[in-house]
């Protein structure tokens, strides 16, 4: 992937259709999406990644059950895209999809580490991964998700919270990199910073044979980022509370502070992390050999957590075709209602919207917000709602 609760009761009691603005108030106007205006009726188990098509479908992807289908919502139909497998055209596990100009769509496939490119006629097209020297070595390549894609198809990732060291062991740093990669000249820019999360490293055997166990520290504190069309980069950030906008040639744009509202961490703060890292997947790597791995939740000592969340969690952060960018807020662990704060391209609060219980935000469309619904079996149902203006 966090909130003033103060106005929840308001919102619920103002609720009335799809979207319920408060009105006659100052400053950011609040929002409650509350009835969903279309639904699909076939359940996934982790939708991955979701692109709206320019006629009102959409592509979505599930890491799980391993496909890409083509949904029309509006009759219920869905076809699957090309299949999964290793082969040219095939995917094993879609970890994002990315609107590419004229109804192209990027996948990212992390079981085969790399690309996938499918056309505006539902069809795979070519197959590549950016071969890019960005800190972690000659020739690093990334194996996680880039944070969005721009109009002119630039693809734009986090760089490694981690160098190096002098004894040849990686360690953390404080800041990775904002890199662009243009696909069409294969060159990569280095377009700012952004505070990476604290990771814990931990060493086991010989030179012969060597263990690495990597992750993030519980609950980071660490900014967050996206992408607009146009190639801006919104960025939030944790010091200062606030949201910088970055344009292409490097210009910034910072907003005021946000308002946040201490949260202690609590034990179901622990549960829900420990869930969430249980359906996480990584890669195992055995003498210069990858494989796409489950990763089982780590036992993390009490003294690692902090004592208060930070004000919005790792992957917060998404940015609507109009740009505005969506910031999801911290909450306690057993509050089941998402809220987030939006922001606009000056870096200015601009609105608070409150999901249904139990939901996530997947995607945008045109005039549209897409967010599965997560039932007791943890079954994932796909909900269309109009998109507050």
């Amino acid at each position: 992937m966090s909130f003033p609760r103060i106005l929840s009761g308001l919102l619920m009691a103002l609720m009335v259709g799809s979207l319920t603005p408060v009105a006659a108030q100052t400053g950011p106007v609040s929002v409650t999406l509350s009835e969903p205006d279309a639904t699909y009726d076939e359940p996934f188990s982790a939708l991955s990644g979701l692109r709206e098509l320019s006629d009102g479908t959409v592509l979505v992807g599930d890491r799980i059950d391993q496909f890409i289908q083509h949904i029309n919502l509006a009759n219920g139909t869905a076809k699957a895209v090309s299949k999964q497998g290793a082969g040219p055209g095939e995917y094993d596990t879609p970890m994002g999809l990315y609107a590419l100009p004229n109804d192209s769509t990027l996948v990212f496939d992390m079981g085969n580490n790399r690309f996938l490119v499918i056309t505006p006629e539902g069809r795979p097209g070519d197959t590549f991964m950016p071969t890019l020297e960005t800190g972690g070595g000659p020739g690093a390549r990334f194996l996680s998700p880039p944070q969005g894609v721009d109009a002119a198809g630039g693809i734009y990732f986090a760089g490694r919270p981690m160098r190096m060291g002098p004894s040849g062991m990686p360690e953390s740093i404080d800041s990775a990199a904002i890199i662009r990669y243009d696909r069409a000249s294969r060159t990569v820019d280095t377009l700012g910073l952004a505070k990476a999360p604290a990771m814990n490293i931990q060493a086991s055997g010989d030179q012969n044979r060597r263990e690495l166990r990597i992750r993030p520290a519980p609950m980071p504190t660490q900014d967050d980022w996206g992408v607009t069309d146009d190639g801006r980069v919104g960025i939030a950030r944790i010091g200062g509370r606030k949201v910088e906008w970055l344009s292409r040639d490097g210009r910034r744009t910072p907003g005021p502070a946000f308002a946040y509202q201490p949260i202690k961490v609590s034990k179901a703060d622990y549960r829900a992390w420990q869930e969430r890292m249980g359906s996480s997947m990584g890669r195992e790597v055995t003498n210069g050999r990858s494989r796409l791995v489950r990763i089982p939740p780590p036992e993390i000592d009490e003294s690692e957590w902090p004592e208060y969340k930070p004000p919005f969690p790792a992957g917060a952060v998404q940015v609507a075709p109009d740009g505005e960018l969506w910031l999801l807020r911290s909450r306690p662990g057993d509050d089941p209602t998402p809220v987030y704060d939006v922001f606009d391209g000056a870096g200015k609060l601009i609105r608070h919207v409150m999901l249904p219980e139990d939901t996530r935000l997947v995607g945008f469309g045109r005039d549209s917000v897409y967010l599965v619904r997560i039932d007791d079996d943890d079954l994932q149902w796909l909900e269309r709602y109009r998109r507050p203006q």
